[in-house]
């Protein structure tokens, strides 16, 4: 298990915290994160521009293959 620093800080997202890494997928990283007043626990999916792209331009492409254009 990975040691807890003294220092951390969670990034803040509007009235979220975001506190950890749960999970990884092909164009995504899971992130659980914490209401600042509720204190309730929600999972938010952060993708990157590039990976987003990507993932954009791969449908693009499929949709020209499947119409013959």
């Amino acid at each position: 298990m990975a040691e807890h620093r003294q220092d951390y800080k969670p990034v803040q997202v509007g009235f979220y915290d975001i506190e950890r890494t749960i999970g990884r997928g092909n164009y995504a990283v899971v992130k659980l994160a914490r209401h600042r007043v509720t204190k309730s626990e929600v999972k938010c999916e952060l993708q990157t521009t590039c990976e987003l792209q990507k993932k954009l331009n791969a449908k693009h492409y499929l949709y020209h293959l499947q119409s013959g254009q």
